[in-house]
Formats: C-alpha cells, sequence, structure tokens
C-alpha cells in the first residue's frame, strides 16, 4: 500500500508542477462533457419542429354529386391542412410535388388523385372502389424522416375516413330525426285525443247512475255538457292533423329504403376499413420478425378500426331490434339480431388479442409466437365472418326490408282510419248534446227520455276510447327508437372511437432530458477512452522499480481522478447550464461518479494488459454497447444477437441506473443496477490486478514491435 500511495504522489506532483500539463488535465476532464452537451441539446425537441419537414400536398380531386350535395374530399384535405402545422405542408400540383420530392425539395408528397371523391361515395353501388392516396416519399434524404411523413399521411388517411364515416351517420340520423320529431308532434297528438277521451269516458257512469236515481242527475250533465263541447273542437282539430301526416307527411316508403342504403352502405365502409386495417395482420406471425418496429402503428390502427365496425354493428343491433318488434312478426329479423351479435362479440374478443398484444410493445417485449398466431388467425376469422355477414344481409336481411315498408303501411294507415272514424263521431255527439242541453234547459222531457239520449253519448264516447285505444304507442315507440339518435354523438364517436386516457408514470418536459441518461453515459466512456488516448498508463518509476502491480494500481488511481473530474464536468453542465430535466441530482451525481470509476478501471486495464489493443477493442466494446444497450431505440427491435448481449454489457446497468436518478427512481431497479455495476467493477479490477504482472510484459513487447515505424511514433 505503501508503495501505491508513493507512486500515486509522485504523478500527481509530476502534473502540478508543470502548468501545461494541468491544463491538458483539465482540458481532459471538460472535453467529454461537450460529446453529451452537443448532443443532447440537438435532440432537444426534435418532434417539435417538424413543421420544418417540407412535404407536398397535391391535391387532383374533381369531387362528385352524391345525394343532392356536392362533395369534394381532396378540397376539405387541404382546408384542414391549411390549420395544421404539425409539419411544413406545402400545396402545389402533382408535377411540381412529384419533382420536388425527385430532386429533394419535399421529403414527401401526398397526391389526392382525381377520383377519390367519386370513389370513395361508390360503397352503395354494386361495384364500389376504394380511394386511393398516393404517398411518394425520398428516403434517401434522411432516415427518420420518412417515419414522420408517414404518420402525417396516415394521420390523413383516418382523419378522411373518420370524418366521412361520421357525416354519414350525421346526416341520416339528422334526416331520421326531422322525420322523427314530426312522429313525435302527432304522437302528442293522439296521446291528448285519447286524454280527452278517456276523461269523459271516465265520468260517464256517475251521472248515469245519478239520472238513474233521480238525483240531481241534470245539474251535473248541465256542469259537464259545456266541457265536452269545448273538447270536441280540439279533439277534430288533432284528429285532423293526424290524418294529413299519415296521408301526405309521412315518407313511410322513403324511411324503409333510407335504412336499407344506411346498413348497405355501413357494411360496405367496414369492408374498406377491413381491408386497410385488418388484413395486413393475417399475416403478421410470417412476417413480424422484418418489421417488428412498424408492429404498434399496425395494431393501433387496427384496434381503432374494429371500435368502428362495433359501433357501427352496435347500431344495427339496435335497427334490427327494433324492427323485429315494430313488425309484430317474431322471427322476421330474428336471424340478423343473433348473427349481428355474433359478430360483435367475436369483434370484441378479436379487439382484446390486438389490445393485449400492442400492450406487450409497449412494455418492449417480443411478441411471442402464440401471440402473433392470435393475432393473425383472429384477423382471418374476423375478414371471413365479415363476408359472410354481407353476404347473408344481401340474400337474407335485404329483402325483409320490404316487408318493413308494408308493416309501416298497415300501422299508418290503421292510424289514419282510426282517425276518420273517430271524426266521424263527433257530428253524432254533438247532436246528441244538443238535444239533451235542450231539454234540460225546458225542463220538458222526462228524464226517462233524457237518460235515453244520455246512453246514446255514453256510447258514442266509449266507441272513441275503444278506437282511440286501438292506436299503439309501443309501435310509435320502436319506430322513434331506431329514428332518434343523436347525430353530433355519432358523429363524435367515429372521429375519436377510441379513448386514450394517459398515465404518465415517470415523466420528462423534453425529449432531450428523456434521452440525456444515454448521452451521459456515452460521454463518461468517451471520457475514459480519450484519457487512455492522451495519457499513459505506465508508470515509468514502477517499472523501474519492477512494482507492477504496485505501478498498476497506483496509475490507475490518477485516472479514476480525472475520471470524477469530468463527471463532475458533465453532470454540473447538464443541471447548471443546459437544464436537464433531472428528478434526484444529487443521486444523479454519485452515480454518474461510480459510473465513471468503473469506465475509468474497465479501459484502463484493457489497455494496461493488452496495450494499443485495448484501446482498440475498446472502441469495439463501445460501438457493440451503441446498438445492444437499449440507449435509444428497445433492445427488442435490434437483431437477435444484441438481445443476447444485452444483460452483459456496462451500459446496460449503468443507463439504467441514470434513468432512475434523472426520471424518476423504482429503488428495486435502482439498486439492483448498482450491484451489478459494483460486481463488474471489482471482478475487472480484481482479473486486472492479479493479470498485470505477465499481460504487461506482453503487451509492453506488443507495443514496442512498432516503436521503429516512423507512423507509429508519437
Amino acid at each position: 500500500m505503501k508503495s501505491i500511495f508513493s507512486l500515486f504522489w509522485s504523478d500527481i506532483k509530476s502534473i502540478f508542477s508543470r502548468p501545461y500539463a494541468i491544463f491538458v488535465i483539465l482540458v481532459l476532464m471538460v472535453m467529454p462533457g461537450f460529446y453529451a452537451w452537443f448532443n443532447i441539446v440537438a435532440s432537444w425537441n426534435p418532434y417539435g419542429n417538424t413543421q420544418n419537414i417540407k412535404v407536398a400536398i397535391a391535391n387532383e380531386d374533381a369531387g362528385v354529386d352524391f345525394l343532392g350535395k356536392n362533395i369534394n374530399i381532396g378540397a376539405s384535405v387541404v382546408e384542414n391542412l391549411q390549420e395544421n402545422h404539425a409539419m411544413g405542408w406545402h400545396f402545389v400540383s402533382e408535377d411540381i410535388a412529384r419533382n420536388g420530392v425527385q430532386m429533394g425539395d419535399f421529403y414527401a408528397a401526398i397526391i389526392v388523385s382525381r377520383d377519390f371523391s367519386k370513389n370513395l361515395t361508390t360503397f352503395l353501388s354494386d361495384d364500389p372502389k376504394k380511394p386511393q392516396l398516393q404517398y411518394i416519399v425520398n428516403e434517401k434524404i434522411n432516415a427518420i424522416a420518412p417515419n414522420i411523413t408517414k404518420k402525417g399521411v396516415e394521420s390523413i388517411r383516418d382523419s378522411i375516413e373518420a370524418n366521412f364515416i361520421s357525416s354519414m351517420y350525421g346526416e341520416f340520423f339528422k334526416q331520421t330525426n326531422l322525420t322523427a320529431e314530426k312522429i313525435q308532434s302527432y304522437q302528442k297528438n293522439i296521446s291528448r285525443a285519447r286524454e280527452m277521451i278517456n276523461r269523459l269516458a271516465d265520468s260517464l257512469p256517475r251521472i248515469h247512475e245519478k239520472l238513474e236515481k233521480g238525483q240531481n242527475g241534470l245539474a251535473r250533465i248541465q256542469e259537464i255538457l259545456p266541457k265536452i263541447e269545448e273538447a270536441l273542437p280540439i279533439l277534430s282539430e288533432d284528429l285532423s292533423k293526424i290524418q294529413t301526416a299519415t296521408e301526405k307527411e309521412i315518407p313511410i316508403d322513403d324511411i324503409a329504403s333510407e335504412m336499407k342504403n344506411f346498413v348497405k352502405a355501413q357494411i360496405q365502409i367496414v369492408g374498406f376499413l377491413m381491408d386497410s386495417g385488418i388484413r395486413s395482420l393475417s399475416n403478421i406471425h410470417e412476417t413480424a420478425e422484418y418489421y417488428n418496429d412498424k408492429l404498434q402503428p399496425t395494431l393501433n390502427r387496427a384496434s381503432q378500426i374494429l371500435a368502428r365496425a362495433d359501433r357501427i354493428f352496435a347500431t344495427f343491433g339496435k335497427m334490427f331490434q327494433s324492427l323485429e318488434n315494430l313488425t309484430g312478426k317474431r322471427g322476421i329479423f330474428q336471424p340478423a339480431i343473433t348473427r349481428n351479435k355474433n359478430f360483435r362479440t367475436k369483434i370484441s374478443n378479436y379487439q382484446a388479442t390486438v389490445m393485449r398484444a400492442s400492450a406487450d410493445l409497449n412494455r418492449g417485449e417480443t411478441l411471442s409466437e402464440e401471440i402473433l398466431g392470435k393475432v393473425s388467425s383472429g384477423a382471418n376469422m374476423i375478414l371471413q365472418e365479415y363476408a359472410e355477414f354481407k353476404d347473408f344481409f344481401t340474400e337474407t336481411i335485404e329483402p325483409k326490408f320490404e316487408q318493413v315498408t308494408e308493416k309501416f303501411q298497415e300501422f299508418i294507415q290503421k292510424v289514419h282510419d282510426a282517425s276518420i272514424q273517430l271524426q266521424a263521431e263527433i257530428p253524432h255527439i254533438q247532436e246528441k248534446i244538443e238535444k239533451i242541453s235542450t231539454a234540460a234547459q225546458n225542463g220538458n222531457e222526462k228524464i226517462e227520455k233524457i237518460l235515453n239520449h244520455w246512453q246514446e253519448i255514453e256510447n258514442a264516447i266509449l266507441k272513441l276510447q275503444k278506437i282511440s285505444n286501438s292506436i299503439s304507442d309501443a309501435r310509435i315507440e320502436e319506430l322513434l327508437e331506431i329514428m332518434l339518435l343523436d347525430p353530433e354523438n355519432e358523429k363524435n364517436f367515429f372521429r375519436h372511437p377510441v379513448e386514450i386516457i394517459s398515465e404518465s408514470l415517470f415523466s420528462s418536459p423534453n425529449y432531450g432530458s428523456s434521452i440525456a441518461p444515454f448521452f451521459t453515459v456515452l460521454a463518461l466512456w468517451v471520457g475514459a477512452l480519450l484519457a487512455t488516448s492522451m495519457l499513459s498508463v505506465r508508470s515509468t518509476e514502477a517499472e523501474n522499480q519492477q512494482k507492477i502491480r504496485a505501478g498498476f494500481v497506483a496509475r490507475m488511481m490518477v485516472f479514476v481522478m480525472i475520471g470524477l473530474g469530468q463527471a463532475t464536468a458533465i453532470v454540473l453542465g447538464n443541471i447548471v447550464v443546459f437544464h436537464v430535466y433531472i428528478v434526484h441530482p444529487v443521486v444523479l451525481f454519485f452515480t454518474a461518479l461510480l459510473i465513471i470509476t468503473f469506465f475509468h478501471i474497465f479501459i484502463f486495464s484493457l489497455v494496461y494488459l493488452i496495450g494499443n489493443g485495448g484501446k482498440v477493442l475498446a472502441i469495439l466494446i463501445l460501438l457493440l454497447q451503441l446498438s445492444a444497450g437499449s440507449g435509444t431505440f428497445p433492445v427488442e427491435l435490434t437483431n437477435d444477437f444484441f438481445v443476447k448481449v444485452h444483460p452483459f454489457i456496462p451500459f446496460t446497468y449503468a443507463i439504467n441506473v441514470m434513468r432512475e436518478a434523472s426520471l424518476g427512481m423504482v429503488e428495486s431497479i435502482f439498486y439492483y443496477n448498482i450491484f451489478v455495476l459494483i460486481l463488474m467493477m471489482l471482478i475487472v479490477f480484481f482479473v486486472a490486478f492479479l493479470l498485470a504482472p505477465k499481460l504487461s510484459r506482453l503487451a509492453i513487447k506488443s507495443d514496442n514491435r512498432t516503436k521503429g515505424i516512423d507512423i507509429f511514433s508519437h
């Protein structure tokens, strides 16, 4: 120990005795920090400047007249993007867009074809065509930009899908709501008429009883007759409105036809969505290893499509059930109800599988063959079920809408006929009222004759009651159940079918702070490597005294001391100058001291035992750790070799402890990684300490072989 400290102090004195040596050591302490700082600043908020990425938008869409309206999806896309600053959108012609991407003026171009709107509205035809967005990208300019621009075109596609489907839903239910509001208005007329008739009918038995007993029945009749006379014109007016509505204002044929076309259109749209988002998962187990990094967005899109499909089929279920109840025949729509319910169950189960796979990827796990198989087979099952449901609707359900129209017409005709019958009875009642009123006022009629007239009024009112009660409120409610969905609610769902509830456990305010642990560890390694390149690892004094191990430890202590200065400079620069977000700055500082100590021991030992070859080996290990250390991309996205190497390299544990100190600590994770780092450091030190005398001589001989060659002299 005495020799070690003697040699150590000798090195320290030699440094401080020469000002230039002090200057070199100070530069050596500060230089590695620039490696971290330049990278951290450059990466501070890269996705906050995506508006500088130039993307050309060429709208060639000619538009189309559809359902009495001119639709131009391309123009809508341009209008929306003008308010969107996610990227640098440039609205140009197709020729300029293509040439600009070719020449590198644009990173990518999105071309909306001339027949885009026309093809999008072919879902009701026998030959539906998929609208296509053409995406042209120059992948030569930059490796990352294509991924960013692809996100842009995918967001445009999703927006078009969501807005078109939601607009269809909104427009359909807006139209049905107008009709439903009319039906509701006439339902109020029917209810008010029935209420009046029932109130009159309820009072009849008491008056009749008093007339028979001779009790002041005439006085009671004289009291109630004006009320009946007053109610009859109101009743007649309500009945007239009901007749007008049932003759002209309720478009029964249109309602059934719109429902049929709505279901047909939505089934077709589901097909488009399935082709674009589910079919790609049908062979995922065969190709997953080639595009594992692209699985996450594919699974997310599939989940959204399944959510939209489930909502569409949920609406079908309500509609089919209401139609079944409305037609009054059990079984007309029951097969559709059952099949629809079964399909929704399968969609829900498959969506759970997709979301489970997505969650596994989020945790950084590689999808197992079992999960990939379930995702793939599930996609094939959903596609097959959809095709069968589509055929089932065309062959079995679509013709039944004719029966719906017939039942609607029968019901409306019944309401119409009942209102005519009711109105026809009103003049007879008015005539009898006049006779009773005259007789009661003159007092010259016998009570028996008045009783007979009153009996006729009773019979007429009871007849009115019977007719009015024959009009089924339940049928009307079933019709309204189908038609009174909230258009805005339906539209909003399809714009955002999956609600994302984010919970960030260890958040960072910017990307630079998130990536800082990696660049800091990298700078610490570079610092240790730089020290062995600029300074000698061997003590001449120790070599002369044949104190190899003492010289090894003493010179290593000097390197570690320099390393502590390097770590201090890097951490202080991160915190004080660049304001990197750090949750536990004190812990981070001491963690950096531990890591730099280990790195200096590790690289110093390599160079001491192997010579210049140790420097080469340290660089190779650095390159290996860049790929296998999980500093940027998750290691699971790399080659199997790097996944297997990952647990055995220092970067793995150094980056982990820096992340724990920087972004929030889980103590068990932190202490485990600290333990592994210390264990690695002790193993390296003691192995190098034991091998130093023998391997050091071999390293010196190896380095001496190049001494006579001019290019190796320094």
